[in-house]
């Protein structure tokens, strides 16, 4: 099995330099045209691909994630809630499959979302390849008979199991991670589809107390593709479950923060007024509303 630093990737520049030093030492940098199926993929800012997790199979990405099937005293990771001050590890070989992991598990749960039944894993996208089926790539919970699918029981399946598996704990933790690019990204994807549900919402605003704060201030300074617009979407979908449980001292925490404002300076942006953008104006209309 080769690592390889491919030359063409979606996700930024590649940094072609640094490699896991426990795989074949016949690394090499790589077109597409040479990348084979088997290979370990090595793409910019800490950004890797393995074989077996160019899958939609939501368990194995959900073990993956939540280091389920590892031994405690190899569970080597900054993404580790068993581990004491884990978020000052460097990143291993086990959280670069954690973020292959989360990319996918949040790329499915954009598809059963939207009723579709496909979507690009990392793999496929950075390479520039269609999408794949989810059945084909391993999703197992679509009924095997010929029956229309109810997509949203699937989602809701799917989202209960990471709730009972403890991935979102992990995922705040990435989320709350500076050092690998996309990765807030991808965390609020996925925080965003599972807060769709408003008793998790409810978990979730319980549980981390400060992420209202963390959404708003990342809404305020971070990049709009990164961080901005994923955080609007999750702040809609918790604000509604604010206004439906009547949760008072959060939503004082949003004005205390002056929300209304923060999201007005964002879209007056020059940039942001693009047709491209005008959902999020729809967004912002529906937050303000709430």
């Amino acid at each position: 099995m080769r690592c390889i630093a491919a030359n063409r990737s979606v996700l930024t520049a590649l940094d072609q330099n640094t490699t896991l030093a426990d795989h074949d030492i016949r690394n090499c940098t790589a077109t597409t045209n040479d990348i084979d199926s088997m290979d370990i993929i090595q793409f910019a800012d800490g950004w890797y691909s393995y074989p077996d997790l160019n899958t939609f199979d939501s368990d194995l990405l959900l073990a993956t994630l939540t280091l389920r099937n590892i031994k405690p005293s190899k569970a080597i990771s900054p993404w580790n809630i068993k581990l004491e001050n884990s978020t000052g590890l460097p990143l291993t070989e086990i959280g670069t499959r954690q973020l292959e992991a989360l990319f996918n598990l949040s790329q499915l749960l954009f598809g059963l979302a939207r009723a579709e039944q496909s979507n690009y894993t990392f793999r496929d996208l950075q390479l520039g390849k269609p999408t794949r089926q989810f059945r084909e790539a391993g999703f197992n919970k679509f009924p095997n008979n010929n029956r229309s699918i109810d997509f949203f029981s699937i989602f809701q399946l799917v989202i209960n199991d990471i709730l009972k598996s403890g991935a979102i704990d992990i995922v705040y933790m990435m989320y709350k991670d500076p050092r690998i690019r996309c990765v807030k990204q991808k965390s609020l994807d996925l925080l965003t589809n599972v807060t769709t549900i408003n008793e998790i919402g409810y978990i979730i605003l319980n549980r981390y107390s400060q992420f209202l704060i963390q959404l708003l201030q990342g809404i305020r300074d971070g990049h709009l593709i990164e961080e901005k617009i994923p955080s609007l979407s999750v702040l809609i979908r918790l604000c509604k479950v604010i206004v439906e449980k009547n949760l008072l001292n959060y939503y004082q925490n949003l004005i205390d923060m002056q929300f209304i404002d923060i999201l007005i300076d964002l879209f007056e942006y020059q940039q942001y007024k693009s047709n491209d953008l005008i959902i999020y104006f729809i967004k912002f209309e529906s937050l303000a509303l709430q």
